[in-house]
C-alpha cells in the first residue's frame, strides 16, 4: 500500500508542473513575432500586427540616462512608437561574469512611461566592421580573443570569428541580457525584437589572413552551403550565381575551386563565417527567449563596392544567400540605407526577407528631410513592416521636424496598410534624385503624379479601399487619374474627394468636401489639397478619401473629351 498522502503529491506536482508548461506556451504564443501576411511579412505584437515608426538614437545615447530622458518625450511628439537602442557588451559584463542590466531596465521604464516600444541593438563583438564595444577584459586578453589579421601579419583591430572564446563569451553575456529581458518584459512586450551585432564585416581588405582563417579558405566550403546552394539554385542572388556559374555550378571544392578567385569569393567566405557566429548566438537566445532576432547591413554610398570598401562579409544584398544558409535563426537581414533607397528596399524585400530598415538619413551628409517620404515608400510601396532613421536624437530633429507629420498620417492610415500589404491595391510615391513626376498603375487605374517644383520632398500614398474608392495621403504632389485601358474605357471622372482622419475605430471622418480650386477639374487631385498652390510646407500633409467613375466605351469609340478646366 502506498503511504498516505504520496498520490496527492504526485498530483500537485502534476498540477504544477502542468500549470508552468501552460504559462510557458502561453508566454511564447503572445511574442512578438513577423509573420507572413500576404506575400509580405508584418511584426506582430500580443498577436496585433504592429508598424514600426521609428528612430535610432545614436550609438552612445543609451548609456546617458539623463538624456535619454529628454528623447522619449521628442521621440513621442514626432509620432514615433519605437526606439531603436545600441545595448552595449561593454556596458552590460563591465567585469567578467558580472552582469549588470540597470541601463535596460531604466530604457524599459522610459519606453513604458510613454507608450513606446523598443528595439534594442547588441553591441557586442563587433559594431561597424570593428571591435569598439566589446569589454576590456576582452580586448586586452589576445590569446584567448584572437585578432583577424592583414597580409603582412599584423593584427587588427577586429575580433576573429575563429575565436571560440569570444563566441562563448559573448554568448554567455547575450543570453543574460535576454533572460533578463524575459524576466521583466516577458509579459508587457515592451522590447519587440532585438539586433544581434551591428554592421560586421571587415573593413580595409576582403578577407582575414590569419593562419586559421588561411586554413579554412583553402579547406572545402562546408556542406551545407552547398547544400543550400543546389537546392535554391534557380533563386539565388544574381551575383552569387553568376560567380557559381562560372566555375560550372561545382558541387563541391574549396572556396576558389567553387566561386573563384577573386575578391568576391573572400566576401563569401567571411559572410558564412560572420553568419555562422551571429546564428549561434540568436539560436541560444532564441531557446531563451523567442523573439525576433536580425542582424544589419552597412551598403555605402555607390552601387557595387568592393568587399573592405564597405565591410567583407555583412549581410549585403549580394551575401543574402550565404547569410540564409548561414544564419537559419535570424528572423531577417536590415539594410541601412543611406543612399539608392527605392532600390535597395526592393534589393531586401524578399518572400523569405522581411523588410525592416532600421537606419537611414545620413545627416552626415547633408540629407536632412528624407525620412517622411521614404517612411511612405517602405510601407506603401515595398511593403516593409519598419522603418527608423539614424540619430533621431540630434539636435536637428526638434518637435516640428516633417517626419512627424508623415509618422502622424502612417499612424492614422496604419489600419488601412496592414490590411492591404501585400497585396496590388496598395502603392506610394516619392521624388527620389532629379525625378519630376512618376506613374504608377492599381487595378483599371493609372495615377500620374507630378511633383511639386518649389518643395524639396515630395511624396504620398494610394490605397484603393473599394471597386471604385481609394484613400490618398501625401505632400507636394498632384495626382492624375485615367483608365489604364482606353478602350474599355472610354475616360475617368472623379465623382467625390473628401478630407479628414480616421478616429479610433477605423472610421474615417469628414473635415471637408473637397472641389473647385483645391482639385485639378475632374481627372486630378492636389496633396495637400490647397487652392492655388500658395503653400509650400514640409508639414502639410493632406488624407483624401475619393470616388472615380469609369466611363464606358462609345459605340463610335471616341474617347472622353479632356477636362481643360484651368489650374490654379
Amino acid at each position: 500500500m502506498k503511504p498516505t498522502g504520496m498520490k496527492p503529491l504526485k498530483t500537485l506536482c502534476g498540477i504544477f508542473a502542468g500549470l508552468a508548461l501552460s504559462l510557458s506556451s502561453a508566454l511564447q504564443a503572445h511574442l512578438p513575432e513577423v509573420r507572413p501576411v500576404n506575400d509580405k511579412w508584418l511584426l506582430h505584437v500580443h498577436d496585433e500586427p504592429m508598424l514600426i515608426l521609428g528612430g535610432q538614437v545614436m550609438n552612445s545615447s543609451t548609456f546617458d540616462v539623463e538624456w535619454m530622458d529628454s528623447v522619449w518625450p521628442r521621440a513621442k511628439a514626432l509620432n514615433l512608437n519605437t526606439l531603436i537602442l545600441p545595448i552595449s557588451w561593454q556596458a552590460v559584463e563591465e567585469v567578467e561574469g558580472q552582469f549588470d542590466f540597470s541601463l535596460i531596465d531604466e530604457a524599459i521604464r522610459q519606453a513604458r512611461a510613454h507608450d513606446m516600444k523598443i528595439v534594442f541593438a547588441w553591441f557586442g563583438t563587433w559594431k561597424n566592421g570593428r571591435s569598439f564595444f566589446p569589454p576590456e577584459y576582452v580586448m586586452t586578453d589576445l590569446e584567448r580573443f584572437p585578432r583577424m589579421e592583414s597580409a603582412d601579419g599584423q593584427r587588427l583591430e577586429v575580433l576573429s570569428f575563429y575565436g571560440e572564446h569570444t563566441l562563448a563569451a559573448d554568448t554567455r553575456a547575450f543570453v543574460a541580457m535576454v533572460e533578463h529581458l524575459k524576466a521583466v518584459d516577458g509579459e508587457e512586450n515592451t522590447v519587440v525584437m532585438v539586433q544581434i551585432q551591428n554592421e560586421v564585416g571587415l573593413l580595409g581588405d576582403s578577407r582575414d589572413r590569419s593562419p586559421m582563417a588561411e586554413a579554412a579558405f583553402n579547406s572545402p566550403v562546408p556542406a551545407e552551403l552547398m547544400d543550400y546552394l543546389v537546392t535554391n539554385k534557380e533563386r539565388l542572388k544574381p551575383h552569387l550565381r553568376e560567380l557559381w556559374a562560372l566555375q560550372s555550378w561545382r558541387a563541391s571544392g574549396t572556396w576558389t575551386e567553387v566561386f573563384g578567385d577573386t575578391i568576391f569569393t573572400d566576401e563569401i567566405f567571411m559572410a558564412w563565417h560572420y553568419a555562422r557566429f551571429i546564428d549561434q548566438m540568436a539560436e541560444a537566445a532564441s531557446a531563451v527567449y523567442d523573439v525576433p532576432y536580425y542582424a544589419n547591413a552597412w551598403l555605402g554610398q555607390v552601387p557595387d563596392p568592393v568587399p573592405g570598401q564597405i565591410p567583407s562579409g555583412g549581410p549585403v544584398a549580394r551575401m543574402m544567400d550565404v547569410w540564409k544558409a548561414g544564419a537559419p535563426h535570424l528572423a531577417l537581414l536590415a539594410p541601412d540605407i543611406y543612399a539608392m533607397f527605392s532600390e535597395r528596399t526592393a534589393n531586401f524585400s524578399r518572400d523569405d526577407n522581411p523588410l525592416l530598415v532600421p537606419e537611414a538619413v545620413p545627416l552626415w551628409l547633408g540629407s536632412l528631410n528624407e525620412g517622411g517620404p521614404q517612411a511612405f515608400h517602405t510601407f506603401g510601396e515595398a511593403h516593409g513592416f519598419g522603418y527608423a532613421p539614424f540619430a533621431i536624437d540630434h539636435s536637428f530633429y526638434t518637435e516640428d521636424h516633417p517626419i512627424g507629420v508623415a509618422y502622424g498620417a502612417l499612424d492614422n492610415l496604419s489600419h488601412l496598410i496592414v490590411e492591404h500589404i501585400g497585396t496590388p491595391n496598395m502603392r506610394a510615391f516619392f521624388r527620389e534624385g532629379d525625378e519630376t513626376n512618376h506613374t504608377l498603375t492599381i487595378g483599371p487605374y493609372q495615377f500620374s503624379i507630378t511633383y511639386q517644383s518649389r518643395l524639396e520632398q515630395c511624396y504620398g500614398i494610394i490605397i484603393r479601399t473599394g471597386d471604385n474608392e481609394f484613400v490618398i495621403a501625401g505632400n507636394g504632389a498632384r495626382v492624375f487619374i485615367t483608365p489604364t485601358d482606353g478602350e474599355a474605357h472610354s475616360g475617368l471622372s472623379i465623382t467625390f474627394v473628401e478630407e479628414g482622419h480616421f478616429d479610433d475605430e477605423d472610421q474615417f471622418v469628414r473635415q471637408r468636401i473637397v472641389g473647385g480650386d483645391e482639385v485639378v477639374g475632374t481627372v486630378g487631385l492636389k496633396l495637400p489639397a490647397h487652392g492655388y498652390d500658395l503653400e509650400h510646407s514640409l508639414n502639410n500633409m493632406t488624407i483624401l478619401r475619393t470616388r472615380f467613375f469609369l466611363h464606358p466605351p462609345r459605340e463610335d469609340g471616341a474617347a472622353q473629351a479632356l477636362d481643360e478646366t484651368p489650374e490654379f
